[in-house]
């Protein structure tokens, strides 16, 4: 690529900088491992500065695999793609371009990076890779390098929007699989080997490591994450502030600690983890049980659909509902059986693809809109209920 001389200029003069900002700001400190060229990295994904953040731990340039809502500001679209020329991904769809593309740069003698999850964790717990991610891996004709971050969840909790907590923040590459070795192996090997390097749980990590991550606001928002309540089961009646939360239906109360504990007198849950895991197979029952009747809802949802070019346009305004069979809003129908693709952006952006179009539902106030997802795949795939 004749701009990749740019990119890596430009990567090895702010790499000092970015190493510090991320230390002030996350209190980030990378074990720091160059790597070399052509190489596919893979991680886990906690943040989201995790580009930077991994980068700072290779320090060589790579190029990133990025979501296409990082290219919706056409201002930082324009700069990123002159400075570091990420290669975009659609979620919820098949990215058979974003692998051409990312085969034919490392052919190239590049290296890219990708989070095999696809998403960030709502609830401390590295998720299921994306099986093609191994299959990537074997015919990229690059060593495979597998990288994990520690510590970042309890740092910045997806639901907690842009409240960063500073404690211990640390990332590694953990395995080096030359091309070599990746020939020999099948694509159900390579995504095993992914899933155990990558893998974190951040609460196993903080018994371990016992440290306080301070922050304001610390139980802010975590609504978004679960909602179901565990005394009286209401669902969407938890509110947060400051550092607690409160259930308006039966009046259970719970602090979250600097820790990331859960405590509360009546509260049976330690962890969000816990009470996410406890909420699951309740909703798989609401929807197993709920016959014609709508499922969940919520009020004041934008509905947009986002255009090949990353235009994101105001399609819809309203209720949206989920029902056994679909999604509605304002009279709008989107059938389950023409979803092709499902996601979820930053902590309340759901996505959807349905015949060749991409939707959003967002709100401007504070919505567990994840259940939504977590419904659709009760009722569609119920494997899948908690890999979001």
């Amino acid at each position: 690529m004749e701009d990749a001389k740019r990119h890596q200029l430009l990567w090895k003069i702010v790499w000092h900088p970015v190493k510090l900002y991320m230390r002030l700001r996350y209190a980030y400190r990378p074990k720091v491992q160059p790597i070399s060229a052509p190489s596919l990295i893979v991680s886990n994904h906690v943040t989201d500065f995790d580009p930077l953040l991994l980068a700072l731990t290779i320090k060589n340039f790579a190029y990133f695999v990025a979501s296409e809502h990082v290219f919706r500001n056409p201002r930082s679209a324009k700069w990123l793609i002159w400075a570091m020329s990420p290669i975009s991904r659609m979620k919820g769809t098949t990215a058979g371009d974003t692998a051409i593309t990312a085969i034919r740069r490392m052919r190239k003698g590049y290296s890219v990076a990708l989070f095999a999850e696809g998403n960030r964790t709502f609830n401390g717990v590295t998720g299921d890779i994306v099986e093609s991610t191994a299959k990537l891996a074997k015919v990229s004709g690059a060593s495979l390098v597998t990288h994990r971050f520690r510590g970042g969840y309890l740092t910045s909790p997806r639901w907690a929007g842009r409240s960063i907590r500073k404690g211990r923040f640390t990332g590694e590459i953990v395995r080096v699989v030359p091309s070599e070795e990746l020939k020999a192996m099948t694509p159900a090997q390579i995504a095993d080997i992914i899933r155990e390097d990558i893998y974190e749980d951040a609460y196993e990590t903080q018994k371990e490591w016992n440290v306080p991550y301070k922050g304001k606001n610390l139980a802010e928002h975590i609504e978004r994450a679960v909602c179901l309540c565990p005394r009286c089961e209401a669902l969407g009646s938890l509110r947060s502030e400051g550092d607690r939360f409160t259930c308006v239906e039966c009046g259970l109360e719970g602090t979250y600690t600097p820790e990331g504990w859960l405590e509360g007198e009546g509260l049976p849950f330690r962890t969000i983890l816990d009470w996410d895991r406890w909420q699951a197979p309740k909703l798989q029952a609401l929807a197993d049980n709920a016959g014609d009747a709508p499922i969940a809802a919520d009020d004041d949802i934008d509905l947009c659909e986002v255009l090949d070019d990353f235009e994101e346009v105001p399609a819809d305004h309203g209720r949206l509902r989920a029902f056994r069979d679909r999604f509605e809003l304002s009279g709008r129908r989107f059938l389950f059986k023409d979803i092709s693709g499902i996601a979820i952006n930053g902590p309340q952006t759901v996505m959807i693809t349905t015949h060749g179009r991409h939707f959003t539902f967002k709100s401007t106030h504070v919505r567990n809109l994840r259940k939504y997802l977590t419904l659709y795949h009760a009722i569609t795939a119920p494997d899948k209920i908690l890999s979001i």
